[in-house]
């Protein structure tokens, strides 16, 4: 049985380290360790690979179109990046190796996202708009459905909302109309009253909750209250929704904050 994958065989391969935590999780949850045995020989070479394979352990023989023969070691700096995609004939296990196979596809599609959200940051910097929340607010799930070209106006339509400790801000069971991110302090989600209330979770800044209700149409199942002074971003049912409309089937990969 394959062992589970460790968040730091991903950020020591290239380019994966490029990706941001939120993305590596989301990689991580489709991918298996494949193992090769010593004297296999990996099946993709001859045809056009739709995947990226990486070694994570053992060591491999690569054979090139001129007969050129190189070894590739997990761990060293080659061993970090994709094998070649191209001009190989030959690769062969030298001894038992573990590799993981990326769909090419789904890979571009990340590093396009991750790319396209720093060149975002980088203009924000420049306009003197950029505060420490923006990052890890862009990097929110929610975020990463909006085309990046829309970014600046979806954060044009946040409404900041500043707060007091023990201030509630969402009830159990009233009605959603919009949902928040958490720009600066603490909450707490709860659910119960009374001896009964019980902390789900403590939120920290760049959090999105409140959303579950909007999608789902249903009262809101959780409540939340400051931890102490702060300030969040209200997001309205209208925009919320013309937000996701295009993206909600990516819905599954989202990372899962309690729900409210």
């Amino acid at each position: 049985m394959n062992n589970p994958l460790h968040p730091d065989q991903l950020r020591n391969l290239i380019p994966l380290n490029t990706l941001s935590p939120r993305q590596l999780w989301e990689l991580r949850a489709r991918l298996a360790p494949q193992p090769l045995a010593a004297g296999q020989v990996l099946e993709y070479v001859g045809a056009q690979p739709s995947a990226r394979y990486f070694l994570l352990s053992g060591s491999l023989a690569l054979v090139d179109d001129e007969g050129h023969e190189s070894r590739l070691r997990a761990g060293t700096p080659a061993g970090c990046h994709s094998l070649p995609q191209s001009r190989l004939q030959h690769v062969r296990a030298l001894e038992d190796c573990r590799l993981l196979a990326v769909d090419n596809s789904e890979l571009e599609r990340l590093l396009s996202w991750r790319q396209a959200h720093q060149d975002v940051l980088l203009q924000l910097s420049m306009d003197g708009e950029l505060g420490d929340w923006l990052e890890p607010l862009l990097d929110n799930p929610l975020f990463a459905q909006v085309p990046p070209a829309n970014i600046r106006s979806m954060l044009q339509r946040l409404v900041a909302v500043e707060l007091c400790a023990g201030q509630p801000l969402l009830q159990e069971g009233e009605a959603g109309d919009c949902c928040y991110f958490l720009k600066s302090g603490r909450a707490a989600v709860t659910k119960g009253t009374g001896a009964e209330r019980q902390l789900l979770a403590e939120l920290e800044p760049g959090a999105c909750f409140g959303e579950e209700a909007l999608l789902e149409d249903r009262p809101r199942n959780a409540s939340v209250s400051m931890l102490e002074d702060g300030c969040v971003l209200r997001l309205a049912r209208a925009d919320f929704l013309e937000l996701l409309k295009r993206r909600w089937s990516a819905r599954s990969a989202w990372t899962r904050w309690p729900t409210c």
